[in-house]
């Protein structure tokens, strides 16, 4: 009988708890729904249902780098009914910053932070993950770096307009965004492209260090300790993206029905457009058609259309007399 790896088994004994291991060949493969740099996401097909399976690649001779972790801090904030006190967010804020500054005092900048990589484990314990798109640099020695990172929410203004000279204010900017998202409960800077995105100045930038040491912090109500955080059942950026699928293909049938029923009521509103024929008698006339360029049977038409769809009027209304060599547009 096919077994759980051992080092799967030391590092998430408890999640695996009640599932029984299969080999991916009892799958069949419908489509691939997502590409990270060290993971793909999966759409594979049972004789039951469908499943998402996320494929991930990771050395396996660095086994401490390997740890379960129940939530995503994405998948926390978009449960339904949540709303995290200040303390609880200054808790969670408190963990990203010094993460934050482990990195960057190490020469890292992590260049994708965003609700669905900062993991957070069952004791309120928060990890900065998915360093796929991480950089080396050296503050006291520049050099170009492309601006084509960070999603495009939590993109700083600077990479929004191409600098390829850029620090730690990339990760900080992230940073405020997801403080600003875990107050709001929904993304403060979204858009589909990067025109839809506020333009504010980059100039102001900070560190991590400084950050933690601000009045935020400092202040009552104070961050409270990982330890006495809610405890939540295990839930991800894509266990939200199902729960939100599901409830669209709900409301689909009665949106459907809804806009059926506007219509036939937009239809009902609409009176009947009643000929007028001094109008229609109006555009036979000679004299009109002289002035009409070309004399085509298109512009005819045209013309008479437009003057059979005035209700208000019995005449044609112009400027003024017509010479017969001028010619006049409508």
């Amino acid at each position: 009988m096919f077994k759980w790896p051992a080092w799967q088994v030391s590092v998430a004994g408890e999640a695996l708890v009640g599932w029984t291991p299969r080999r991916a060949i009892s799958f069949e493969k419908l489509d691939k729904i997502g590409q990270g740099t060290y993971s793909s996401l999966v759409i594979f097909s049972t004789t039951t249902r469908s499943l998402h399976l996320k494929r991930v690649r990771f050395d396996l001779t660095d086994l401490e780098s390997v740890k379960y972790m129940d939530h995503d801090l994405l998948g926390l904030a978009s449960i339904p009914g949540i709303k995290f006190s200040q303390p609880q967010v200054k808790c969670y804020m408190k963990q990203l910053l010094s993460g934050l500054h482990h990195c960057h005092s190490r020469g890292v900048l992590h260049r994708d932070l965003k609700g669905s990589n900062l993991l957070i484990d069952s004791n309120g314990v928060l990890k900065i993950a998915d360093f796929g798109l991480a950089t080396f640099f050296d503050p006291r020695n520049s050099v170009p770096l492309t601006s084509r990172v960070v999603t495009l929410w939590y993109r700083p203004p600077e990479l929004l307009l191409g600098a390829c000279h850029y620090g730690v204010g990339v990760d900080l900017w992230s940073a405020g965004c997801i403080l600003g998202e875990l107050y709001s409960g929904k993304p403060i800077l979204p858009g589909k492209t990067e025109l839809h995105i506020t333009i504010l100045n980059p100039s102001r930038n900070s560190t991590s260090s400084i950050a933690l040491e601000s009045e935020y912090f400092s202040t009552e109500p104070f961050a409270c300790d990982p330890s006495s955080l809610p405890k939540y059942s295990p839930i991800k950026e894509i266990d939200a993206k199902l729960r939100d699928e599901a409830k669209r293909q709900q409301r689909r049938p009665q949106e459907k029905q809804d806009s059926l029923t506007r219509r036939s009521h937009e239809r009902k509103l609409i009176p009947p457009v009643k000929a007028n024929p001094s109008l229609a008698a109006a555009t036979e006339n000679p004299y009109l058609r002289r002035c009409v360029p070309g004399h085509s049977t298109r512009q005819m038409q045209i013309t008479k259309d437009m003057t059979s769809n005035n209700a208000t009027s019995g005449r044609v209304s112009y400027s003024g007399p017509i010479d017969e060599k001028q010619e006049c547009s409508f």
